[in-house]
């Protein structure tokens, strides 16, 4: 995943801005050119992402999935 070899190569001062600026990219354009719903689930990505980087824990895309972590709070997002 781009993800991951981003974390390989980028500095933790650049993937950490990188994830910024997506969260930030994602929340501006809000219901833009996505519906709001993917819109917010993407900035939520990144920012989750951003908070395990900063506590030092591997990003894992197919670990870390905006499906498994509605089901962690017991949504299933079929019905959102």
């Amino acid at each position: 995943q781009p993800i991951e070899i981003m974390e390989h190569q980028f500095s933790k001062d650049e993937l950490h801005g990188f994830l910024k600026g997506n969260v930030v990219k994602y929340i501006l354009r809000c219901n833009k050119k996505n519906s709001l719903q993917k819109d917010v689930d993407k900035a939520l990505q990144y920012l989750i992402w951003l908070a395990l980087s900063l506590r030092g824990h591997k990003i894992r895309p197919t670990e870390y999935t905006m499906n498994k972590l509605l089901m962690a709070y017991g949504i299933d997002d079929d019905v959102c």
